[in-house]
């Protein structure tokens, strides 16, 4: 007799199918994840009983995790310094950099490392792979988004549907990278813009006019067109050797490109001989001797500034970041509350106040700076990065009111997720209280300006390792598929060993140059922190 099976009944089979296949898949990518660990651990273990007197730790995700630190140790332990290095592989695929830092002391006291070498990031709120996610206080939601397959599912969905980079490009189109700029977009092609057209045209009917070609050339210097710059900024000074204006666009054209320093140096002597009185002139010295590190020139420059303008709040904020970058602390918050007495309305003298509360670990003080910069600006996003580490920092991260939340994932210090910027923040500061070295590797294609610009220019013993050329180069000589496996971070994705081995030899190299003071020699590739 055939048993009749009810609509309830198939309903209920149903279910029961999908439950029991997502829980064959979350066992499956558990049992995977830890058999993975496993080994990794294993491995660990053998490389620190090998012994060597400099440990390294690496810390990422998948892009880490069994990829290139053996190439780095390799390279490392061939480059005939004496030392022997040991490389430990922390890495842990699709964690955030939240994740990492809790992580982050563990691995410290297990292993004990004279250095830490960090390349994360890329699945944080917002990086361009994943959409972002507000996060729930709702307790099922959490309960949810802790499956691994809630992940996995997510993921998917979000390459099938919005993006297509799980293929890597087709041969013959590896050389258009898709990289998110470091800086501002320029916009389009100076010969093409209109300005440039009608200045131009002027000067076919009047060859003798000065003004024109210093306006060429000023619009050439912002396109970073320096010989077409030069070329007419010279014009306008063959015309009138007396412009000051000429000197000091010059000035600027040649303080732009390191090569050319001292020429930029003599431009704005130039111009300041010209007019005793420009305070342009003086700015520009000013600004010039503090990126050299030449502290007495750089606050004279200021302080004449000031003489003949002492309504400048500018040069008061010039000078307080001259004191905050020589540890003169007291001396520089008078300078920049001396710029908030003239201009109450700028924000970015409440962010500088606030960096510099923040350096010294009075995050109450910076958090309200912060607030402040935001009530005049609430688009500054480096305020929202600072207002979020300063929350994290006096642990009432949960406490950060939504629409921050999501501003501060919106947002990005020129490419990096502000979440990112603050937890690097967070991990520089426990290595510092340790005295380990810190090494940021920006990813493969990428602009290690974008990871530079997280600490603002004020971590001189900070390690970079720019990987942005020597990957273009290769990928551009054998293709995406020699180097990358996908392209899931929309530019660069999970390397192929010839990649991991070009990653780990370029990371390698930029350590031997930064930190020993040792050349590694170069190989086939061309690798070697070049």
């Amino acid at each position: 007799m055939k048993l009749k099976t009810t609509f309830f009944q198939k309903v209920l089979l149903i279910l029961l199918g999908i439950f029991l296949s997502f829980f064959l898949i979350e066992t499956g990518l558990r049992l995977g994840g830890f058999t993975l660990l496993a080994v990794q651990e294993r491995r660990n273990r053998i490389t620190i009983k090998k012994g060597g007197a400099y440990r390294i730790l690496c810390l990422g995700e998948s892009t880490t995790q069994w990829q290139w630190p053996p190439f780095l140790e390799a390279a490392l332990n061939r480059s005939g310094t004496g030392i022997q290095f040991t490389v430990i592989d922390e890495g842990r695929g699709g964690i955030g950099t939240d994740t990492i830092l809790k992580q982050a002391e563990s691995y410290l006291d297990k292993h004990h490392p004279d250095m830490v070498v960090a390349m994360m990031g890329i699945n944080d709120p917002g990086a361009m792979h994943l959409p972002a996610e507000t996060p729930s206080a709702s307790k099922p939601a959490l309960f949810i988004k802790s499956f691994r397959t809630y992940k996995l599912a997510r993921l998917l969905l979000h390459m099938a549907f919005k993006t297509n980079r799980w293929a890597l490009p087709p041969k013959g189109t590896q050389a258009q990278f898709t990289t998110q700029p470091a800086l501002p977009a320029i916009g389009p092609a100076i010969e093409n813009a209109e300005p440039v057209k009608k200045l131009k045209k002027e000067l076919g009917l009047n060859p003798g006019n000065g003004k024109a070609y210093l306006e060429l050339g000023r619009l050439y210097r912002k396109q970073d067109k320096f010989q077409q710059a030069e070329m007419y900024i010279k014009k306008a000074l063959k015309i009138n050797p007396g412009n000051t204006r000429a000197h000091l666009e010059l000035g600027r054209l040649y303080q732009g490109h390191g090569e050319f320093i001292d020429q930029g140096e003599e431009e704005f002597k130039k111009a300041l001989k010209l007019d005793p009185g420009n305070h342009e002139a003086c700015f520009e010295l000013a600004w010039l001797y503090k990126d050299m590190g030449k502290f007495q020139q750089a606050e004279m420059y200021i302080k004449k500034m000031l003489q003949i303008n002492p309504g400048n709040h500018g040069a008061y904020l010039l000078l307080g970041r001259l004191y905050q970058e020589h540890g003169k602390v007291q001396q520089a918050e008078e300078e920049f509350k001396k710029a908030l007495q003239i201009d109450p309305g700028d924000d970015k003298i409440y962010l500088q106040l606030g960096q510099l509360y923040q350096e010294q670990q009075k995050f109450q003080q910076a958090e309200e700076e912060f607030k402040k910069a935001l009530q005049i600006n609430p688009g500054n996003d480096k305020a929202y990065a600072g207002f979020k580490f300063a929350h994290a920092y006096q642990g009432r991260l949960k406490r950060i009111k939504k629409p921050y939340y999501r501003k501060a994932t919106r947002l990005n210090t020129y490419g990096y997720n502000l979440f990112t910027a603050s937890n690097y923040h967070a991990l520089k500061i426990i290595l510092d209280k340790r005295k380990i070295r810190l090494v940021c590797v920006q990813y493969p294609v990428r602009n290690v300006a974008s990871l530079e610009n997280i600490f603002a220019g004020k971590a001189e013993d900070i390690v970079f390792v720019d990987n942005e050329r020597i990957f273009r180069e290769a990928v551009k000589k054998e293709g995406y598929g020699a180097y990358f496996r996908d392209i899931f971070g929309g530019n660069f994705g999970h390397c192929t060993d010839t990649g991991n081995k070009l990653l780990g030899e370029n990371i390698a190299g930029v350590i031997l140059r930064e930190v020993f003071h040792k050349k590694f020699p170069r190989n086939k590739a061309g690798a070697g922190g070049v």
